[in-house]
């Protein structure tokens, strides 16, 4: 290697060209994230999104108690933590009821817990709403409760 090719490898780390390769990757990043934003509002839209979107929709355009007529909006994406506190039940009683020994609880979904217990999801999700229905129709009184009973 003579002088002349140490020079150049030289000038190939200047300040100058880390500068412009530092701007550069920040140019690419900026681009990723925007593209990133872009796509994950297009999956807002998705019935991925879509879903969660509507189903909290409807929770939340009830604004009173939540009644055995609700039970069917629980999904398996939702956390035991979440369906405790929209339908009032008592921090273990979906613990106790479907016997969860896993330490995540309740912050746990039904999803997770099913894979966990090696139950399939719509089986873990079926039991949950059952629980939360036989909570509900013997705390709830009878007046709350006539929806689609």
């Amino acid at each position: 290697m003579d002088e002349t090719e140490g020079l150049n490898m030289g000038n190939l780390f200047s300040r100058k060209n880390v500068s412009i390769a530092v701007g550069v990757l920040v140019a690419v990043l900026i681009a990723l994230c925007v593209l990133s934003v872009k796509d994950f509002r297009q999956l807002r839209r998705t019935a991925f999104f879509g879903a969660r979107m509507n189903t909290l929709a409807a929770i939340r355009s009830r604004h009173g108690h939540m009644t055995t007529a609700d039970v069917d909006l629980i999904q398996t994406w939702m956390t035991f933590d979440y369906l405790n506190a929209v339908f009032m039940l008592p921090p273990d009683y979906l613990r106790e009821s479907l016997h969860i020994t896993d330490a995540r609880y309740p912050f746990l979904t039904l999803t997770k817990f099913a894979r966990g217990a090696g139950v399939d999801q719509n089986t873990v999700l079926a039991r949950t709403q059952d629980e939360v229905r036989q909570w509900l129709a013997s705390t709830t009184p009878r007046s709350l409760n006539n929806n689609n009973d």
